[in-house]
């Protein structure tokens, strides 16, 4: 796959190994990007992606990453480290992230201290009503390390 998202980004038709450019987008009515995509969304049409696959990845997908730096293990999901750790979700970052997400944290922890000046992050709000209604917000927001404004939104869904 990302091969595929290699080309949907780049300005030449020459697809990589395993990729896809234009010829391979001409039968579904679609060209690739040749440039960074402008939404989350636009990525379930790439080559090879399921809408099985991308509802399971979308909620720690970011069109920001790079943008204030490489990605933080300590600042992903569980299941962004276990996509970007070697180990996938065997991985010692992906089992941490878990535990962490679930409240855990070990007894003894040495670290240095990251900041969270320039870090991406996503704030999801799911409300329910009490008759199975439902509705679920997502914003983007990078930290200022400033008292104020504390953070900036990058992107309301």
């Amino acid at each position: 796959m990302q091969q595929v998202f290699q080309d949907w980004l780049d300005d030449d038709d020459v697809p990589r190994p395993h990729g896809a450019e234009a010829p391979q987008y001409a039968a579904q009515g679609i060209h690739p990007r040749d440039g960074a995509p402008p939404s989350i969304d636009e990525l379930a049409r790439l080559k090879g992606m399921t809408p099985e696959v991308f509802a399971r990845i979308r909620p720690v997908l970011t069109p920001y990453f790079g943008i204030s730096g490489g990605f933080d293990v300590h600042a992903a999901s569980p299941l962004a480290a276990a996509v970007m750790s070697q180990g996938g979700e065997n991985s010692a970052e992906a089992i941490e992230q878990g535990w962490e997400v679930g409240g855990e944290r070990t007894a003894l922890q040495i670290e240095p201290d990251r900041g969270l000046a320039g870090q991406n992050f996503t704030v999801t709000v799911l409300a329910q009503d009490g008759q199975g209604a439902s509705l679920t917000h997502r914003t983007v927001i990078v930290m200022t390390g400033r008292p104020a404004p504390a953070f900036y939104v990058r992107e309301l869904r």
